[in-house]
Protein backbone atom coordinates (compact mmCIF):
# COMPACT_ATOMS: atom_id res chain seq x y z
CA UNK A 1 0.00 0.00 0.00
CA UNK A 2 3.04 1.96 0.78
CA UNK A 3 4.27 1.78 -2.45
CA UNK A 4 0.83 2.80 -4.35
CA UNK A 5 0.77 5.59 -2.12
CA UNK A 6 4.21 7.10 -3.08
CA UNK A 7 3.74 6.57 -6.51
CA UNK A 8 0.22 8.13 -6.81
CA UNK A 9 1.90 11.29 -5.50
CA UNK A 10 4.95 11.04 -7.61
CA UNK A 11 3.02 10.58 -10.41
CA UNK A 12 0.47 13.59 -9.28
CA UNK A 13 3.53 15.90 -9.23
CA UNK A 14 5.10 14.92 -12.50
CA UNK A 15 1.73 15.85 -14.13
CA UNK A 16 1.58 18.86 -12.45
CA UNK A 17 4.54 19.92 -13.84
CA UNK A 18 3.37 18.47 -17.64
CA UNK A 19 0.25 20.71 -17.05
CA UNK A 20 2.64 23.93 -16.53
CA UNK A 21 4.68 22.96 -19.36
CA UNK A 22 1.78 22.95 -21.84
CA UNK A 23 -0.44 25.20 -20.67
CA UNK A 24 0.32 27.88 -22.86
CA UNK A 25 -1.06 26.05 -25.43
CA UNK A 26 -4.41 25.61 -24.23
CA UNK A 27 -5.47 24.51 -27.61
CA UNK A 28 -3.95 21.15 -27.93
CA UNK A 29 -5.87 19.77 -25.43
CA UNK A 30 -9.66 20.00 -25.78
CA UNK A 31 -11.82 19.34 -23.25
CA UNK A 32 -15.27 17.95 -23.53
CA UNK A 33 -18.33 20.36 -22.35
CA UNK A 34 -20.64 19.08 -19.51
CA UNK A 35 -23.42 19.17 -22.91
CA UNK A 36 -21.13 16.46 -24.46
CA UNK A 37 -21.11 14.54 -21.40
CA UNK A 38 -25.10 14.36 -20.93
CA UNK A 39 -25.65 13.59 -24.07
CA UNK A 40 -27.61 10.01 -24.29
CA UNK A 41 -27.96 9.76 -20.82
CA UNK A 42 -27.48 5.69 -19.53
CA UNK A 43 -29.08 4.14 -16.83
CA UNK A 44 -27.02 2.53 -13.93
CA UNK A 45 -28.18 -0.30 -11.81
CA UNK A 46 -25.90 -0.48 -8.28
CA UNK A 47 -26.79 -3.62 -5.98
CA UNK A 48 -25.54 -3.12 -2.85
CA UNK A 49 -24.50 -6.04 -0.60
CA UNK A 50 -27.87 -5.00 2.08
CA UNK A 51 -29.93 -6.27 -1.17
CA UNK A 52 -31.11 -3.03 -2.42
CA UNK A 53 -31.14 -2.01 -5.99
CA UNK A 54 -30.77 1.46 -7.02
CA UNK A 55 -31.16 3.18 -10.30
CA UNK A 56 -28.53 6.11 -11.09
CA UNK A 57 -27.73 8.63 -14.07
CA UNK A 58 -24.65 6.89 -15.07
CA UNK A 59 -23.68 10.78 -16.22
CA UNK A 60 -24.75 12.65 -12.99
CA UNK A 61 -25.08 9.94 -10.28
CA UNK A 62 -28.69 11.64 -9.36
CA UNK A 63 -30.74 8.49 -8.03
CA UNK A 64 -33.75 7.72 -10.00
CA UNK A 65 -35.12 5.35 -7.87
CA UNK A 66 -34.34 1.77 -5.44
CA UNK A 67 -36.04 -0.68 -3.86
CA UNK A 68 -35.10 -3.25 -1.72
CA UNK A 69 -34.77 -7.30 -2.77
CA UNK A 70 -33.11 -8.78 0.48
CA UNK A 71 -29.61 -9.24 1.31
CA UNK A 72 -27.05 -10.81 -1.33
CA UNK A 73 -25.88 -13.10 0.70
CA UNK A 74 -26.83 -15.12 4.07
CA UNK A 75 -24.34 -17.06 5.89
CA UNK A 76 -23.50 -17.83 9.59
CA UNK A 77 -21.62 -15.61 11.57
CA UNK A 78 -20.20 -18.35 14.46
CA UNK A 79 -16.75 -19.40 13.91
CA UNK A 80 -16.55 -23.84 13.84
CA UNK A 81 -12.74 -24.55 14.32
CA UNK A 82 -11.87 -25.95 10.90
CA UNK A 83 -15.31 -25.91 9.12
CA UNK A 84 -15.56 -22.59 8.80
CA UNK A 85 -16.57 -20.67 4.98
CA UNK A 86 -16.35 -17.19 3.87
CA UNK A 87 -18.48 -16.43 0.75
CA UNK A 88 -17.87 -13.88 -1.80
CA UNK A 89 -20.88 -11.52 -2.41
CA UNK A 90 -19.77 -10.63 -5.81
CA UNK A 91 -19.59 -14.52 -7.25
CA UNK A 92 -20.22 -16.68 -4.56
CA UNK A 93 -16.54 -18.34 -4.84
CA UNK A 94 -16.14 -19.96 -1.64
CA UNK A 95 -12.43 -19.53 1.19
CA UNK A 96 -11.84 -21.62 3.67
CA UNK A 97 -10.85 -20.20 7.26
CA UNK A 98 -8.26 -22.72 9.12
CA UNK A 99 -6.29 -21.45 12.00
CA UNK A 100 -6.10 -17.62 10.87
CA UNK A 101 -5.56 -18.78 7.31
CA UNK A 102 -7.60 -18.41 4.17
CA UNK A 103 -7.72 -20.31 1.30
CA UNK A 104 -9.64 -20.29 -1.71
CA UNK A 105 -11.46 -23.28 -2.44
CA UNK A 106 -12.22 -24.80 -6.66
CA UNK A 107 -15.63 -24.11 -6.52
CA UNK A 108 -18.35 -21.39 -5.93
CA UNK A 109 -22.09 -21.82 -4.61
CA UNK A 110 -23.46 -22.24 -7.25
CA UNK A 111 -21.34 -24.35 -8.65
CA UNK A 112 -21.99 -26.53 -5.82
CA UNK A 113 -25.56 -25.90 -6.46
CA UNK A 114 -25.28 -27.34 -9.78
CA UNK A 115 -23.72 -30.74 -8.41
CA UNK A 116 -25.41 -31.45 -5.94
CA UNK A 117 -26.11 -33.62 -4.07
CA UNK A 118 -22.79 -34.88 -3.94
CA UNK A 119 -19.58 -36.18 -1.67
CA UNK A 120 -16.19 -34.92 -1.16
CA UNK A 121 -13.33 -36.79 -0.52
CA UNK A 122 -12.76 -35.63 2.82
CA UNK A 123 -16.55 -36.96 3.55
CA UNK A 124 -18.40 -33.63 3.22
CA UNK A 125 -21.92 -34.14 1.94
CA UNK A 126 -23.64 -30.86 0.20
CA UNK A 127 -27.13 -30.64 -1.11
CA UNK A 128 -28.14 -27.65 -2.82
CA UNK A 129 -31.16 -25.91 -4.38
CA UNK A 130 -31.89 -22.49 -6.78
CA UNK A 131 -34.76 -20.25 -7.50
CA UNK A 132 -35.09 -18.18 -10.45
CA UNK A 133 -37.15 -14.98 -10.58
CA UNK A 134 -37.86 -12.41 -13.38
CA UNK A 135 -38.54 -9.13 -12.22
CA UNK A 136 -40.13 -7.10 -14.24
CA UNK A 137 -39.45 -3.60 -13.75
CA UNK A 138 -40.67 0.24 -15.60
CA UNK A 139 -37.18 1.83 -16.38
CA UNK A 140 -38.06 5.17 -15.28
CA UNK A 141 -40.08 4.37 -12.27
CA UNK A 142 -39.03 1.21 -10.82
CA UNK A 143 -42.63 -0.14 -10.72
CA UNK A 144 -41.46 -3.58 -10.47
CA UNK A 145 -43.70 -6.94 -10.50
CA UNK A 146 -42.31 -10.28 -10.10
CA UNK A 147 -43.16 -13.00 -12.55
CA UNK A 148 -41.74 -16.79 -13.45
CA UNK A 149 -41.75 -17.01 -9.26
CA UNK A 150 -43.46 -19.67 -7.26
CA UNK A 151 -46.59 -16.66 -7.03
CA UNK A 152 -47.50 -14.09 -9.26
CA UNK A 153 -50.39 -11.88 -9.22
CA UNK A 154 -53.73 -13.02 -10.69
CA UNK A 155 -53.84 -9.28 -12.77
CA UNK A 156 -50.23 -9.67 -14.41
CA UNK A 157 -50.27 -8.79 -17.85
CA UNK A 158 -47.02 -9.35 -19.90
CA UNK A 159 -48.44 -7.04 -22.79
CA UNK A 160 -48.79 -4.05 -20.44
CA UNK A 161 -45.31 -3.76 -19.24
CA UNK A 162 -44.04 -4.20 -22.69
CA UNK A 163 -41.39 -1.52 -22.72
CA UNK A 164 -40.20 -2.67 -18.55
CA UNK A 165 -36.61 -3.56 -18.61
CA UNK A 166 -36.66 -8.01 -16.83
CA UNK A 167 -34.13 -8.36 -14.39
CA UNK A 168 -32.74 -12.37 -14.02
CA UNK A 169 -32.40 -12.97 -10.19
CA UNK A 170 -31.27 -16.52 -8.80
CA UNK A 171 -31.64 -17.18 -5.68
CA UNK A 172 -28.79 -20.58 -4.20
CA UNK A 173 -29.10 -22.35 -1.15
CA UNK A 174 -26.25 -24.57 -0.14
CA UNK A 175 -25.72 -27.20 2.66
CA UNK A 176 -22.67 -28.81 4.40
CA UNK A 177 -22.47 -31.29 6.68
CA UNK A 178 -19.17 -33.08 7.74
CA UNK A 179 -19.96 -37.01 7.89
CA UNK A 180 -17.61 -37.28 10.36
CA UNK A 181 -19.08 -35.03 12.70
CA UNK A 182 -21.99 -34.23 12.50
CA UNK A 183 -21.94 -31.07 14.51
CA UNK A 184 -19.88 -29.46 11.93
CA UNK A 185 -22.44 -27.86 8.99
CA UNK A 186 -22.99 -24.86 7.30
CA UNK A 187 -25.51 -23.05 5.67
CA UNK A 188 -25.76 -20.00 3.44
CA UNK A 189 -27.54 -18.76 0.53
CA UNK A 190 -26.04 -16.34 -2.25
CA UNK A 191 -28.13 -14.14 -4.66
CA UNK A 192 -26.91 -13.54 -8.17
CA UNK A 193 -28.29 -11.18 -10.50
CA UNK A 194 -25.19 -12.30 -13.05
CA UNK A 195 -26.56 -15.43 -14.91
CA UNK A 196 -28.98 -14.03 -17.40
CA UNK A 197 -26.60 -10.63 -18.12
CA UNK A 198 -26.07 -9.52 -21.57
CA UNK A 199 -22.64 -8.83 -23.42
CA UNK A 200 -21.00 -5.33 -22.18
CA UNK A 201 -21.44 -2.61 -24.02
CA UNK A 202 -18.18 -1.69 -25.96
CA UNK A 203 -19.07 1.77 -26.37
CA UNK A 204 -19.76 2.40 -22.90
CA UNK A 205 -17.49 5.65 -22.36
CA UNK A 206 -17.06 5.97 -18.48
CA UNK A 207 -14.92 4.02 -15.68
CA UNK A 208 -16.35 3.61 -12.40
CA UNK A 209 -14.44 2.83 -9.22
CA UNK A 210 -15.55 1.32 -6.05
CA UNK A 211 -14.54 1.82 -2.80
CA UNK A 212 -14.28 -1.88 -0.69
CA UNK A 213 -14.42 -1.05 2.42
CA UNK A 214 -17.98 1.34 2.20
CA UNK A 215 -20.38 2.40 -0.20
CA UNK A 216 -18.45 4.84 -2.29
CA UNK A 217 -18.32 5.08 -6.04
CA UNK A 218 -16.05 7.54 -8.20
CA UNK A 219 -16.73 7.71 -11.81
CA UNK A 220 -14.38 8.86 -14.62
CA UNK A 221 -15.11 10.09 -18.48
CA UNK A 222 -12.85 7.59 -20.43
CA UNK A 223 -12.50 9.92 -23.15
CA UNK A 224 -11.61 13.12 -20.84
CA UNK A 225 -10.41 12.16 -17.66
CA UNK A 226 -12.89 13.97 -15.89
CA UNK A 227 -14.32 13.26 -12.68
CA UNK A 228 -18.07 13.39 -13.05
CA UNK A 229 -19.65 12.18 -9.79
CA UNK A 230 -18.92 10.26 -6.85
CA UNK A 231 -21.82 9.12 -4.18
CA UNK A 232 -22.17 7.30 -1.16
CA UNK A 233 -24.73 4.31 -1.45
CA UNK A 234 -24.24 3.15 2.53
CA UNK A 235 -23.42 0.15 1.92
CA UNK A 236 -20.89 -1.71 0.10
CA UNK A 237 -21.05 -1.84 -3.77
CA UNK A 238 -21.40 -5.65 -4.85
CA UNK A 239 -21.61 -5.41 -8.54
CA UNK A 240 -22.62 -2.37 -11.27
CA UNK A 241 -25.20 -3.16 -14.18
CA UNK A 242 -25.96 -1.04 -17.54
CA UNK A 243 -29.87 -1.05 -17.95
CA UNK A 244 -30.72 -0.78 -21.97
CA UNK A 245 -33.90 -1.02 -23.99
CA UNK A 246 -32.92 -5.26 -24.76
CA UNK A 247 -32.18 -5.54 -21.17
CA UNK A 248 -29.57 -5.75 -18.48
CA UNK A 249 -26.05 -5.52 -19.41
CA UNK A 250 -22.35 -6.64 -17.51
CA UNK A 251 -20.75 -3.53 -16.43
CA UNK A 252 -17.13 -3.53 -15.42
CA UNK A 253 -16.08 -1.82 -12.58
CA UNK A 254 -12.55 -1.36 -10.32
CA UNK A 255 -12.69 -1.69 -6.66
CA UNK A 256 -10.04 -0.45 -4.53
CA UNK A 257 -8.86 -0.83 -1.22
CA UNK A 258 -10.00 2.57 1.08
CA UNK A 259 -6.52 4.66 1.59
CA UNK A 260 -6.02 4.12 -2.29
CA UNK A 261 -9.58 5.67 -2.89
CA UNK A 262 -9.34 8.31 -0.58
CA UNK A 263 -5.80 9.42 -2.25
CA UNK A 264 -7.52 9.41 -5.62
CA UNK A 265 -9.98 11.19 -4.87
CA UNK A 266 -7.25 14.05 -3.91
CA UNK A 267 -5.45 14.25 -7.58
CA UNK A 268 -9.36 15.55 -8.98
CA UNK A 269 -9.39 15.67 -12.66
CA UNK A 270 -5.83 14.35 -12.76
CA UNK A 271 -7.18 10.84 -11.88
CA UNK A 272 -7.78 9.14 -15.38
CA UNK A 273 -4.17 10.05 -16.35
CA UNK A 274 -2.48 8.29 -12.87
CA UNK A 275 -4.68 5.64 -13.28
CA UNK A 276 -3.56 4.51 -16.68
CA UNK A 277 0.10 5.23 -15.22
CA UNK A 278 -0.87 3.00 -12.35
CA UNK A 279 -2.57 0.23 -14.53
CA UNK A 280 0.28 -0.68 -16.73
CA UNK A 281 2.69 -0.51 -13.85
CA UNK A 282 0.56 -3.22 -11.39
Amino acid sequence: MNNIKSTIFILYFLLQIFTKIVSEDTDTFPVLTSDKLIENSKTLLISTIDGYLTAVDAQTGLIKWRFKEGPLLVSPKNVQRGFTFIPDPRDGQLYLVIEGRITKLPFTIPHLVRVSPCRSSEGIFYAGSKKDVWISVNPETGERIDILATSISPSFCPANHAHAIHIGKTEYQIQMVDTKRRDRHWNATFVDYSSHLLPEDADYPLQHLTSSADGRVLTVDSRSGLVLWQRDFDSVIVNMYLLKDDGMHRLPSTAIGLETFELLLQVGDSIHFILNLLFVQY
